[in-house]
C-alpha cells in the first residue's frame, strides 16, 4: 500500500548563529553602532537602553525586543543612569516573512519571555566562552567541549518558535483594526468577557495594567479604550467597583468580619478597605451590613 506523504512547511528557518551574548552592560555604556549581513536580536532583560536603527531612535525597556535587519545600521547606548542586562543573538535566516520585524520594537508576553529564557539557558550549557563574558561588539561562536544532547537543536527550535509566535500575535492584532464592524465587535466583546472574568478571580492581587495588557496580548492603550468602551469607565476604576461588589456579598453572607474580608480582598489594611467601600457606596462596611439586616425584617 501506498501512502501519501507531506513535506512538512517551514515559515521561518534559523540554521546558522553568529553570535549569542546574554550582556551585563554598564551605566555608561556606549556603542557607536556597526552594520553586517545577518540579523541580529536584541532583547532588554533589565533596565532601558536608547537604539538607534532604520534612521530613528527606540527607546527599549525591560521585556521589549527589536530586531535589526541585515545591513542596517544600528547602535545602542544605556539611559537614566542604569546598568541595563541584554541579550543579543545574530543569526542568518532568508525568509520573507522576516521583513515583519523591521522598524517594530516587541513587548514580550510572560510565554515568549520563557521561550528566549530557555534559549539562553541552552546557549550558556553549549556555547564557549560563557555568553555572558562576551565582548558586545564580537560576532564569534565557540561550541563547549562537552553539550547536553540535542542542545543546538533545541536552542533553533526555541529561536524559531520566539518568531513565529510574535508574527502571529502582531499579525493578527494588526488584522482586527481591518475587521468589519459586527466582526470587531464580536472580537472585542469576547475579549472583553474574557478579561472580566480574569478580573473577577484576581480580586486579592495588585493591579498591575502591564501585567493584564501581556496576558492578553493587547497594547495597554487599547485595553483601556476597551474598557471606556464596554464599560464606560476605567479599567481600574471597573476593578476596584469589582473589589466593592465582591465585598457587599461576603457582607451579606456573614462568613468573615471586616478584617478577613479586607485581607481576601487584597487591602492592605481595613481601614483603608473601610474607606474605599464608603467613597463608592456612601456608608462604611458596617453601615452596610446594618441596612442589610434591617431589610432582613
Amino acid at each position: 500500500m501506498e501512502f501519501l506523504t507531506f513535506t512538512l512547511q517551514e515559515a521561518v528557518v534559523v540554521k546558522k548563529l553568529i553570535s549569542f551574548h546574554y550582556h551585563e552592560l554598564s551605566k555608561d555604556f556606549i556603542f557607536s553602532g556597526e552594520a553586517h549581513d545577518f540579523w541580529e536580536l536584541c532583547y532588554i532583560d533589565k533596565g532601558e537602553v536608547q537604539i538607534f536603527a532604520y534612521n530613528r531612535d527606540f527607546h527599549l525597556k525591560q521585556g521589549d525586543m527589536m530586531l535589526h535587519k541585515p545591513n542596517m545600521f544600528h547602535s545602542i547606548q544605556t539611559v537614566n543612569d542604569a546598568a541595563p542586562n541584554a541579550v543579543n543573538v545574530c543569526f542568518y535566516c532568508v525568509s520573507p516573512h522576516m521583513s515583519f520585524f523591521e522598524d517594530k520594537v516587541f513587548r514580550l508576553t510572560e510565554q515568549e519571555r520563557n521561550i528566549l529564557s530557555e534559549v539562553v539557558n541552552e546557549g550558556l550549557r553549549t556555547f564557549e566562552p560563557r555568553i555572558d563574558t562576551t565582548s558586545p561588539t564580537e560576532h564569534t561562536l565557540l561550541r563547549k567541549g562537552e553539550t547536553p544532547f540535542g542542545s543546538e537543536q533545541l536552542i533553533k527550535i526555541g529561536f524559531e518558535k520566539l518568531l513565529i509566535s510574535l508574527i502571529r500575535r502582531y499579525s493578527l492584532m494588526e488584522t482586527a483594526h481591518t475587521l468589519s464592524s459586527p466582526a470587531r465587535e464580536k472580537m472585542e466583546g469576547e475579549l472583553f468577557a474574557d478579561i472580566r472574568c480574569y478580573l473577577q478571580n484576581s480580586l486579592s492581587a495588585d493591579f498591575n495594567l502591564e501585567e493584564l495588557s501581556n496576558k492578553f496580548h493587547i497594547g495597554k492603550s487599547h485595553l483601556k479604550k476597551l474598557f471606556k468602551e464596554k464599560a464606560g469607565m476605567g479599567i481600574k476604576q471597573y476593578w476596584n467597583r469589582l473589589k466593592i461588589e465582591q465585598a457587599k456579598i461576603m457582607v451579606r453572607d456573614e462568613k468573615y468580619n471586616m478584617t478577613q474580608i479586607s485581607e481576601v480582598l487584597g487591602y492592605s489594611s481595613v481601614h483603608y478597605f473601610s474607606r474605599h467601600f464608603k467613597n463608592e457606596i456612601g456608608m462604611t462596611p458596617t453601615e452596610y451590613a446594618k441596612t442589610v439586616k434591617a431589610r432582613a425584617f
